[in-house]
């Protein structure tokens, strides 16, 4: 079973010459059939969802950081 960059790279092969202006379609589909796929992905989902919880948390996190960083000044000395 070919990886999914082997396939892509073999459907750039094949487009070239007059056929390179349906690569980007072509590259699309493939994309949005296995995008499809990797949402059916339970385990997968469960990533996603953690992941971008986190990055919630840390843009919180950052954006408490910098009002606090506004209301001291820690050049004092």
């Amino acid at each position: 079973m070919k990886g999914v960059a082997e396939k892509q790279e073999d459907i750039k092969e094949e487009a070239k010459g007059p056929a390179k202006k349906r690569l980007p379609k072509m590259l699309k589909a493939i994309g949005q059939k296995q995008l499809k796929a990797l949402q059916e992905d339970k385990v997968l989902q469960q990533m996603i969802s953690i992941s971008k919880r986190s990055k919630e948390w840390i843009m919180s996190m950052s954006k408490s950081f910098k009002k606090e960083s506004k209301s001291k000044t820690f050049c004092q000395r």
